[in-house]
């Protein structure tokens, strides 16, 4: 059940980051235990990296609401 519900997240996620940013999201890395299988639920975060080619002061301001 985990696995599915972190799957779930991370597709709405990708979802939201590809609205907001569109062709400027480059990648999306998953690091830790998602990224290394044992992803625990409700027990265990999601750590995320996303890669943009650039950022500039009003999409900072937007992202942080």
């Amino acid at each position: 059940m985990a696995r599915m519900e972190s799957e779930a997240a991370l597709e709405k996620i990708t979802a939201w980051l590809r609205e907001l940013y569109g062709e400027r999201l480059q990648s999306l890395i998953a690091y830790g235990s998602v990224a290394g299988g044992n992803h625990r639920g409700k027990r265990s975060d999601l750590n995320l990296l996303a890669v943009l080619d650039y950022v500039d002061s009003s999409q900072e301001r937007r992202v942080g609401k």
